[in-house]
């Protein structure tokens, strides 16, 4: 009889057990994004933790930056093996984590230039050099690489980085693409091999320019900018630029966030290329 008289009483311990989990699990200050795919009538989750925001919206909002470099760095690093730089190996639900922080990011008004300049993007917010982190172009996805030279099968032909030179003047400003190839290091990922020799630079000249657009998805206002691209050289090879299709995505991007050292731009023409440069000193 006595195990049967202690079974109300089990249960109600059990019971307020689980209201404790469930009121500490509201509590708890970490953001979870998840990226969610379907699998017959499953439904699996890739998850990353990140760090909880601060009280104050200034260093809330520098995190959430943070956040998202963090989070490349997470994927670039997550499978213990080499993988392309720039996301162009990144998974399907890699690319859907990626965009939603960026959504998140683009949404800050306290260090989004393209928000506090009422999308007014100027020549000296914009000149400098810029280095790419990331993007989800399926172009450059397929040609692994800007140029497309990183489709050869040689081992010195493997993409290491992009640079994007922003310079000249706001009467005509001058834009130079350095794409730098190397060979795979080890475990490390990409490296260049300039002393050997055996790194290739690809430089891909032009004009840029600003124009005024609209935010595709929120309506507001922001700036594009437009590159006229001349000439591609590498090696002793001298070619139009025109003549190079694999360059499209590049041509024409709209800014989704700006502060002193991150850039986040759009392709215009296809909304689901996100690009994202980092400013090098």
């Amino acid at each position: 009889m006595t195990p049967l008289l202690a079974l109300p009483t089990l249960l109600a311990l059990l019971l307020v057990l689980c209201l404790f989990d469930s009121v500490c699990s509201f509590q708890s200050r970490s953001l979870l994004l998840v990226a969610t795919t379907k699998n017959s009538n499953r439904r699996q989750y890739d998850g990353i933790i990140l760090p909880a925001l601060a009280d104050d919206d200034d260093a809330a909002q520098q995190r959430q930056q943070d956040r998202l470099l963090s989070l490349l760095t997470f994927i670039q690093n997550r499978e213990g093996v080499p993988r392309a730089p720039c996301g162009l190996d990144a998974k399907e639900k890699e690319q859907a984590l990626v965009a939603s922080v960026i959504a998140q990011v683009e949404q800050d008004d306290s260090l989004n230039k393209v928000i506090l300049q009422n999308g007014k993007i100027t020549f000296q917010d914009l000149s400098g050099n810029w280095e790419l982190l990331y993007t989800s172009s399926r172009t450059m996805i397929i040609n692994k690489s800007l140029s497309g030279l990183g489709r050869s099968s040689s081992e010195y032909s493997q993409f290491v980085r992009l640079v994007q030179k922003l310079g000249g003047s706001k009467f005509l400003g001058t834009v130079e693409f350095v794409e730098v190839f190397g060979t795979r290091a080890g475990t490390t990922g990409f490296v260049e091999e300039e002393d050997d020799g055996t790194s290739l630079e690809v430089s891909i000249t032009g004009e840029w320019y600003t124009k005024d657009e609209r935010n595709l998805f929120t309506g507001m206002p922001t700036t594009a900018i437009a590159v006229d691209l001349e000439k591609l050289v590498y090696g002793p090879s001298t070619n139009a630029a025109q003549d190079w299709s694999s360059l499209g995505p590049i041509k024409l991007l709209d800014l989704l966030y700006l502060s002193d050292d991150i850039m986040i731009s759009r392709g215009n023409v296809n909304p689901e290329s996100l690009f994202v440069w980092r400013r090098l000193l």
